[in-house]
């Protein structure tokens, strides 16, 4: 059965004309410029934060524009027409409607501004910060080796990154022990206290001063915890958490030294993290049998051959003849239910 082409639909000279007409006149770059023209019903996240306090391009269009409400506006990105310091969309009798980017704001537009402004600041929610995860970010960027070496624009960028993450992330927030709107408002509060809030990060296990010194001098020679980048700082940490690990130290440390050193950059102030060593550390009490006079009692176990520490209580229960007590009387009920000679034998030797 053959298919049925449809007819396709005509296209008269006038419709090609005005299409023609459109992609002529209106280019990509003043489509977006309209756009952006048109303020949203409140400020959103999805502004773009780079483009906020930038000096004047002249290569650009000279209008403000709203920018989804972030701060107070950017320049617009179309192309200005020759001879003219605005593009399409905004040339023309009351096109700037947030007036000239290169001009000093309107009271009316700020006005504007402002009152979006506090639409928002009634409907946002719980914000969410930590300091450690503004160091999460920043990493990855190897030309940067602290939070401290953000511009501001990319700082309001990583705090926006933050929140974002942190509000998916119940579960991350719990394991910190983090708290709502503890947070720096923008850059502007980078060196504030608020800026460091942490709560207690449980990042480190182990930590030992003279070892995280040794790992601090193998980055650098002649580097110290105060004179450390966030990113050596960090290394160090890392580094330092590995060896003690693996040492003999750590399995018998007791567990209220754990995660006791410093958790990250911001505590390399704090001496009652900076001075911990290991060998200071509390260690967990041994189990000692007393029948032995003191000499540890140990059970080895059958998979691994290695004989773990055990207290009285846990030896009489696991030892041979206990531990082996019911494989032996059922092996003894087989034998003598396929041999029944042996019961009687036995019988007899009682008799006897």
């Amino acid at each position: 059965m053959l298919a049925v082409k449809k007819p396709k639909a005509k296209c008269t000279a006038k419709a090609t004309a005005s299409r023609h007409w459109q992609r002529v006149q209106q280019p990509p770059e003043v489509i977006n410029a309209e756009r952006e023209l048109l303020p949203p019903p409140c400020v959103s996240s999805e502004g773009d934060l780079s483009r906020v306090n930038l000096p004047v391009d002249l290569t650009r269009c000279r209008a403000r524009v709203w920018n989804s409400g972030i701060d107070y506006g950017a320049q617009c990105l179309a192309k200005p027409h020759p001879n003219t310091d605005f593009c399409g969309s905004h040339t023309g009798l009351n096109k700037l409607r947030h007036g000239r980017y290169d001009n000093p704001l309107d009271p009316t537009v700020k006005t504007h501004f402002d009152k979006e402004h506090s639409k928002v600041k009634r409907q946002t929610k719980d914000r969410w910060y930590s300091r450690v995860h503004m160091w999460h970010l920043t990493r990855s960027d190897s030309s940067k080796n602290g939070v401290e070496d953000l511009t501001d624009q990319e700082y309001d960028i990583a705090l926006q990154k933050v929140h974002d993450y942190l509000t998916l992330k119940k579960s991350v927030r719990d394991e910190y022990g983090l708290e709502p709107n503890k947070n720096p408002s923008s850059s502007q509060e980078r060196n504030a206290p608020i800026a460091e809030y942490l709560v207690k990060p449980r990042r480190f296990k182990y930590f030992s001063k003279k070892i995280f010194c040794q790992e601090l001098q193998s980055l650098q020679v002649g580097l110290l915890p105060t004179t450390a980048s966030e990113r050596q700082f960090e290394s160090a940490l890392q580094a330092t958490n590995a060896d003690i690990s693996k040492s003999r130290i750590a399995h018998i440390m007791a567990t209220s030294y754990w995660y006791a050193g410093p958790q990250c950059f911001t505590h390399r102030t704090d001496a009652s993290k900076m001075n911990i060593e290991p060998e200071q550390a509390k260690q967990r009490p041994m189990l000692l049998d007393d029948d032995q006079g003191g000499i540890f009692s140990g059970v080895m176990c059958s998979l691994c051959d290695k004989t773990r520490r055990v207290d009285s209580s846990t030896l009489s229960l696991f030892k041979n003849d206990t531990w082996l007590s019911e494989n032996v009387a059922l092996r003894e009920e087989t034998l003598l239910n396929e041999a029944p000679v042996f019961a009687t034998a036995s019988d007899i030797g009682v008799k006897r």
